[in-house]
């Protein structure tokens, strides 16, 4: 079946084939006899040639083979070699079912108000003659018909969505092999019940008061805080700040679709603008909310002031702004009097020509404000605001108000008209008398109007509330300075401890490791709250990826915080970097619906325990990284290399974990991916890097078994796990950016290689060759005479 590799020998038994030349692709016209019409017809199709050379008896042949791929059978030639005859067809190989299916019914939902596919499903009947059955069936992703060891998965559809196509394979063995993954799972938790395991030995030899001295500058990221107006904008903010923040949280109550379906708050909406525009929570003690409305009823006043984040200063330069400016206003944008208005034009056009991999960092920045600039025209127009739902609707999709207006039947269309010229007639007055209450009262006419036209996809209001709660408070952002006190403060007491053995700090350590519990119980609370407003696992997108790796990493410092007040230190530091990411490398923090594939509970199992594993193997890296320091700072202080073993033993326990979990979290995708597709492995990048990472941890922690690993046990864990994650890094992100395959749910645009990349590898480089010199420890001490 194609394709083949030319100049190699397939060995077919009775024959050799050797693929000489391969067309692929070549334009031809079949011809075709039509019985109905008593003539011929001509049809275009495309196949491909393939050459090979047939060897047998000590005789050879070229022999050219002409296929149409997948799925199909080629030409059959009959050839005559070394005395024999033989039969070759290039193609796909046809095997006849004991029983057939017949669709009855093919069904494509979408999600309200949008094209994309929420799910698809077969109606089927599977008639079986021999055994006398007749069963009618639904086949969706992820549910799978399954008759006589045949097993019939969803994969597509046709264009006019008149027709299914169901791919299908035959799988005896399915009962023993998940048996055999079941196992595997017992025996690796097992592993860490078991009194006498290496992770038993470990965390008996793990002492509770061990200190390690460690001196790092961290960067205390602090709360969003209001951005004050430039002096020349101060006509416009009178206007702005003329607005009613009570009537503004009442407008924000209105409900909105967005783009892929979901129903949600407009004061979620405005966040996720302000979050899109600024970076900010609010601009001068005004709320999302009454920036939206604003923006809505008093563009031109929005105009004027400085609102979109620009960092790159070749952009300011374009704009206008001064170096330590750092907003544009919608206005500056523009320059009405020169031939190119649009100041930002050739950027744009110029960037967007480029493939996204030779995007430099102005061609990314340019875009992004581009974007900025569009959004904010877009708010301006209304075209965003889809918040009129329309009657009746059988995709229950919501519209603009200029687009019901001149759409919607002719009733209807009064009737909104007349609504929202009510409504900005209100809100003119009530800005001039201070008095909001008609502007509340016509708001209450929009509300009700939604909540009749729209009931069939209005989520419940306990759900549209605590989705505006979570939005309001920002708990994510505000972690990330807690998460980054509670590690520096114990890092500082551990520093401390180390310098004076004698001293007490107990009470005050459980103080801050009372604020830690208090970041990872919040970051629960992120999760969970994530979970409940959107429907589905928090971790379908990279930042609720991201999102998630942090709780991981903060949950390995819960779990291993009783072995060594070390593990919490770092996790929480680890942990608020990571939310700092998200923060810094703008990732959209929107909740957003599924694709159907990842509409199953195996999203929930698979995921979050491979997820989880990057978390304790993350730690497992930070571990390794910070024992290579501690060789580094060694001298005639004994707690210090008491406090490389102890970090030495509380990483290899850390490992075990981390690989346990990424092997089973593993095993369990493949179970996903035999239930969804009907194969366990594809080879695919993301299955392959997942593979490679396995074995790179097995090989760390079996290095012990090496004599000259062994004799320097603690410097060469040390290295070996440090190195070893970035196995884990190109599994999570690399896979994402750089390679294509179907786990890129969570992906990006590529992008070039960050050059601080390369300055993390100098350096981690240079720690191990650093600390190479000092490796050498009594053996008595060392963790690999446990």
């Amino acid at each position: 079946e194609y394709p083949f590799e030319t100049g190699r020998l397939y060995d077919f038994g009775a024959i050799k084939l050797v693929p000489k030349q391969l067309f692929k692709k070549a334009s031809v016209k079949i011809v075709k006899g039509d019985e109905k019409a008593g003539g011929r017809k001509m049809k275009t199709a495309q196949k491909s040639a393939l050459i090979v050379e047939v060897a047998y008896n000590g005789e050879k042949k070229e022999v050219p083979l002409i296929g149409f791929g997948r799925g199909t059978q080629g030409y059959p030639v009959d050839v005559e070699v070394g005395g024999a005859r033989f039969h070759i067809v290039w193609g796909s190989k046809s095997i006849t079912l004991p029983f057939s299916i017949k669709l009855k019914d093919f069904q494509l939902e979408r999600y309200p108000g949008s094209m994309s596919p929420s799910s698809y499903a077969s109606e089927v009947v599977l008639i079986d003659k021999e055994r006398g059955v007749e069963m009618p069936y639904r086949i969706y992703m992820n549910h799978v018909l399954d008759y006589r060891h045949y097993r019939f998965f969803q994969a597509s559809y046709d264009q006019d969505e008149g027709g299914t196509v169901l791919s299908v394979n035959n799988d005896p063995g399915k009962l023993p092999t998940y048996i055999g993954y079941f196992m595997l799972a017992l025996g690796l938790l097992l592993n860490m019940l078991n009194p006498k395991s290496r992770f038993r030995k470990l965390a008996r030899a793990v002492t509770r008061d061990v200190a390690i001295k460690l001196s790092l500058t961290f960067i205390i990221i602090a709360a969003m805080q209001s951005t004050p107006l430039h002096a020349n904008e101060q006509q416009a903010l009178e206007t702005v700040k003329s607005y009613d923040k009570a009537h503004a949280e009442k407008f924000g109550d209105l409900l909105l679709q967005t783009v892929d379906g979901r129903i949600t708050p407009i004061d979620t909406f405005a966040a996720d603008v302000m979050h899109k525009l600024h970076k900010g929570t609010n601009i001068d003690g005004l709320t999302p909310s009454q920036v939206l409305l604003g923006m809505i009823t008093a563009p031109n006043a929005w105009q004027e002031i400085k609102m979109i984040k620009i960092k790159h200063d070749k952009i300011k330069k374009i704009l206008g702004l001064k170096p330590d400016e750092k907003y544009a206003s919608f206005n500056d944008f523009f320059d009405n009097g020169t031939k190119q208005p649009y100041k930002l034009g050739p950027s744009v056009e110029e960037a967007m020509r480029k493939r996204p991999i030779q995007r430099n960092e102005f061609d990314r920045s340019v875009i992004k404000a581009d974007e900025k600039l569009n959004i904010m025209y877009m708010v301006f127009t209304g075209d965003l605001m889809k918040i009129v739902p329309k009657m009746d609707d059988p995709n229950n999709t919501w519209y603009p108000v200029k687009t019901a207006i001149s759409e919607f039947p002719q009733k209807d269309a009064r009737i909104i008209r007349l609504m929202f010229i009510n409504y900005f007639n209100a809100i003119d007055k009530a800005r001039q008398s201070g008095d909001w209450s008609d502007a509340d009262k016509a708001l209450g006419y929009i509300k009700s109007y939604q909540k009749s036209a729209g009931k069939a996809v209005i989520p419940p209001e306990s759900r549209l509330q605590a989705e505006k709660f979570f939005k309001r408070f920002s708990i994510t952002n505000k972690l990330i300075p807690v998460y980054f006190l509670a590690g520096l403060l114990l890092l500082g007491l551990m520093f401390y401890k180390i310098v004076k053995p004698e001293a007490n700090v107990r009470t005050f350590a459980k103080v801050v490791m009372g604020i830690f519990y208090l970041a990872f119980a919040l970051h629960t609370f992120v999760l969970a709250a994530r979970w409940y407003i959107g429907g589905h696992a928090p971790w379908s997108n990279a930042y609720e990826a991201m999102l998630y790796v942090a709780w991981a990493m903060a949950l390995s410092g819960v779990v291993f915080a009783r072995f060594s007040v070390m593990v919490p230190a770092l996790t929480s530091i680890i942990a608020g970097s990571t939310l700092a990411a998200t923060f810094f490398n703008e990732m959209n923090p929107q909740i957003t619906n599924l694709v159907p594939v990842l509409k199953s509970y195996w999203l929930n199992i698979h995921v979050s325990v491979i997820t989880a594993s990057y978390g304790f193997l993350a730690l497992s890296a930070i571990l390794g990284l910070f024992t290579l320091i501690l060789f580094l700072l060694r001298g005639k202080n004994e707690h210090i290399d008491k406090s490389i073993i102890e970090a030495t033993r509380v990483n290899e326990m850390t490992a075990i974990v981390g690989l346990a979990m990424l092997t089973v979290g593993n095993f369990l995708g493949g179970v996903w991916a035999n239930e969804s597709w009907g194969r366990y492995w594809s080879w695919d990048p993301k299955e392959t890097w997942a593979w490679i990472s396995i074995l790179v941890y097995t090989i760390v922690l079996h290095a012990r078994f090496i004599p000259e690993i062994k004799r320097h046990y603690t410097y060469h864990f040390a290295w070996l796990t440090t190195v070893a994650f970035a196995s884990i890094v190109m599994t999570f992100l690399g896979v994402n950016y750089y390679l294509s395959g179907m786990h890129s749910y969570a992906a990006g645009d590529p992008v070039p290689v960050p050059k601080y990349l390369y300055v993390i590898i100098a350096v981690v480089l240079a720690l191990i060759a650093m600390a190479y010199p000092k490796r050498k420890l009594n053996q008595s001490k060392d963790a690999a005479g446990i």
